[in-house]
């Protein structure tokens, strides 16, 4: 298959967000503790799910760090991981990681193989603006994989992290601006050509849906 050429991506345009600096990106994913088991304890339960193959083209939306992008390399797939986070993302420095929101891809049309985005769609206001670009830039019969906490209030699970990079609890309900079920996205999907087909919940280690959407 042919490989994704950089300079056939558009460049994107500004993003920002206050909320998103590299202090954040990397409390996410610093590597010891409660946060490495966790991260860990991710990629154990993703991967099945992802089923990355070599030659395939995979983009992450969210990617961070990039460290479950690369993992997912290692697999012979060609990825591509985006974020807001220009932090972090000017801090990796490497061409495989772009400042880009999920809600205004650049790349062309019927791209991928697959894309994934883990506890992301919770942090974005038009979750239906997502779902169409993620839409349009699958190949036929591509595969949307995601996954969002299961929350009994909106911001739960990001209540730790309020508190440790803003020290503010309020700030869970700024980070999670949605409290989502399969059910919700269901009906989010239902002017997308999408076909759901895997719904479950993960623990890792809080309780998390995972769904397969399909083009």
């Amino acid at each position: 298959m042919r490989r994704v050429r950089m300079q056939e991506i558009a460049q994107p345009k500004s993003v920002s967000s206050p909320l998103y600096s590299y202090t954040y990106g990397a409390t996410v994913a610093r590597e010891k503790g409660y946060a490495r088991f966790r991260q860990q304890l991710r990629l154990k339960k993703f991967l099945p799910f992802i089923n990355p193959k070599s030659g395939e083209k995979i983009l992450e939306l969210g990617c961070n760090d990039g460290a479950f992008a690369r993992h997912v390399s290692t697999y012979g797939a060609d990825v591509l991981g985006i974020d807001i986070n220009q932090e972090m993302i000017t801090s990796l420095n490497d061409e495989h990681f772009m400042i880009m929101s999920a809600t205004d891809l650049t790349f062309p049309d019927n791209t991928f193989d697959k894309i994934y985005s883990f506890e992301v769609i919770e942090h974005i206001p038009d979750i239906q603006k997502y779902l169409s670009e993620a839409h349009r830039v699958l190949k036929k019969n591509g595969q949307l994989i995601l996954s969002f906490p299961w929350e009994l209030i909106r911001g739960q699970a990001a209540i730790g992290n309020s508190l440790q990079i803003y020290h503010n609890l309020h700030y869970s309900r700024r980070l999670h601006v949605h409290k989502l079920s399969p059910k919700k996205i269901k009906e989010m999907t239902q002017d997308i050509p999408f076909v759901v087909r895997t719904s479950t919940i993960c623990a890792i280690p809080f309780p998390s849906y995972v769904m397969v959407i399909e083009k």
